[in-house]
């Protein structure tokens, strides 16, 4: 569908602003905030703000080595050339027996106090008070770059810089919801937004997930069922983590996306997605698969580096209707706290007046230091750090499902202890435990205990819960991350945890 309209022009977002919460509409711009946009003028003798001279910052400058994603990589989404391989083997490699002590390529990056002929950005502006946008420079980057990604398909549409996506999240909620509202929530889903959600009042209302996420048609039904049981109470909201969903590891297909955001638009539902692990995504791994040495199966692999991205839900919006909330965390580090979200006009105004008055913005070093890393950056180093990172999680995804397969699947000696959907991108493996036909309430804590005892943590399916935690305490799941362990750590978790669900009598044969 070509969103333009007779004038080769593309639209503007429809008008959302229904939907904000009574808190937001009666919000105004923070009086003092708004003087600040004179301060830039040439000339300004500036009497207004509390501002600190730069020149009394405690500090004089930042110097910081950043890791060298240089070597040349295609950058067409295809496998790398043999020669490209040979040198991407300088860029860091993923950590298999533990955490690499080998020295990393590096860049420097210094950033001064006051301009330099060098610097994208100094100091006394990134450290200064600012506006709740974020910082200009930052924003035109990030503009780019969602013009490049995400080829947005109407006009209207702005960047709010964050404090990562649990700030996001957090600003997002208090713009649409009101004490009493739902939201609708994957059937097992993120705790941690959840459980912002639930002290505000907001009612979680689940839809059923399969191979590939949330399901559209089960989104209607859900939907039109809550709508009709409460017609006094608000449904507008779906939350959804489209990639890398979390816990499952899976994927939605275009296809799938596609129903999902047209079943969104019949059902006039604003989409918050949640996209940390947009880059993460992996290539599949089969039953078949197992039984090949990883080395040489890992060789044959064509990684989506930053060209072959599965699409977000924001690249399909036309409406508007999609607040879309990125985060650097899984990418260049999770301490950074900075990310962005992309709003229509209406929701960016609200949004940037609340972000005025709360945190009043991300970290001054985490801005200034990631723009004059991107701002240095060309298409290869995004291409190769997505990449490395492909490669990583690839891998450790491999370790640990192959191990899975061995440990809990059905074989001539044991039976089916659990069963999973190998992840197809991000960084857990979500495991369904087969309970015994009969058992007492409390099985899952027992074996969580049984587990903790022999060393292995795993997170119980009940904190995935939109129910939570009461009466879901034997729902019979575990999330297992796959991130940081060792491969050795990850094949003695998984051989631990076959060995104490056949303690426990579970199976199916």
């Amino acid at each position: 569908m070509n969103p333009m309209n007779s004038n080769g022009m593309l639209p503007k977002a429809k008008d959302f602003t229904s939907f904000l919460s009574k808190e937001s509409s009666g919000r105004e711009r923070s009086g003092l905030k708004s003087y600040i946009q004179y301060t830039r003028r040439d000339g300004m003798r500036s009497l207004g703000g509390g501002l600190p001279h730069p020149s009394l910052f405690s500090f004089a400058s930042v110097d910081v080595a950043v890791t060298d994603y240089t070597p040349p990589a295609p950058v067409n989404g295809a496998k790398l050339s043999k020669a490209a391989e040979s040198n991407s083997k300088q860029l860091p490699l993923p950590l298999s027996s533990g955490p690499s002590q080998k020295p990393k390529p590096t860049k420097n990056i210094h950033i001064p106090l006051f301009p330099d002929l060098k610097a994208s950005i100094t100091l006394a502006e990134s450290l200064q008070y600012g506006q709740g946008q974020g910082s200009q420079k930052l924003i035109n980057i990030l503009h780019d770059t969602v013009q490049h990604t995400h080829k947005p398909k109407y006009s209207d549409f702005n960047i709010i810089v964050t404090a990562g996506n649990t700030d996001a999240m957090d600003k997002s909620l208090r713009l649409l919801c009101e004490r009493g509202d739902a939201v609708l929530v994957e059937e097992w889903s993120y705790p941690s937004a959840m459980e912002q959600m639930r002290p505000m009042g907001v009612q979680l209302v689940p839809v059923k997930v399969d191979s590939e996420g949330m399901v559209p048609e089960d989104l209607i039904r859900a939907t039109n069922e809550y709508r009709m049981a409460n017609s006094e109470l608000r449904l507008n909201i779906v939350y959804c983590v489209p990639t890398g969903q979390n816990p499952l590891g899976t994927n939605m297909s275009i296809e799938r996306r596609q129903a999902f955001y047209n079943a969104c638009q019949q059902l006039d539902l604003i989409i918050l997605e949640d996209d940390p692990y947009s880059v993460l995504q992996l290539p599949p791994f089969t039953e078949e698969d197992a039984d090949k040495d990883l080395e040489a199966l890992e060789s044959t692999y064509s990684y989506p580096g930053t060209t072959g991205l599965m699409p977000s839900l924001f690249s399909m919006d036309t409406d508007g209707r999609v607040i879309y909330m990125y985060t650097y965390s899984k990418v260049l580090a999770p301490g950074c706290r900075l990310g962005y979200v992309v709003l229509n006009a209406g929701f960016y105004e609200r949004f940037t007046w609340l972000t005025e008055v709360t945190t009043q913005g991300a970290s001054g070093f985490s801005q200034s230091i990631v723009t004059e890393m991107l701002s240095k950056w060309t298409p290869n180093d995004h291409y190769n750090l997505a990449i490395n990172l492909q490669k990583h999680y690839t891998h450790k995804r491999n370790i640990i499902v192959k191990a899975a397969m061995k440990a809990l699947h059905k074989s001539v000696t044991q039976p089916q202890l659990a069963s999973f959907v190998v992840p197809t991108s991000g960084m857990f493996l979500w495991i369904k435990v087969n309970l015994p036909e009969s058992y007492k309430a409390g099985i899952m804590k027992r074996i969580f205990d049984s587990l903790i005892q022999q060393n292995v943590l795993l997170v119980p399916g009940m904190e995935f819960s939109p129910f939570g935690k009461k009466g879901n305490e034997d729902a019979p799941y575990f999330r297992a991350a796959f991130c940081f362990a060792t491969d050795e750590a990850l094949e003695q978790a998984m051989i631990t945890l076959g060995k104490v669900l056949k303690d426990f009598g579970c199976g199916q044969s």
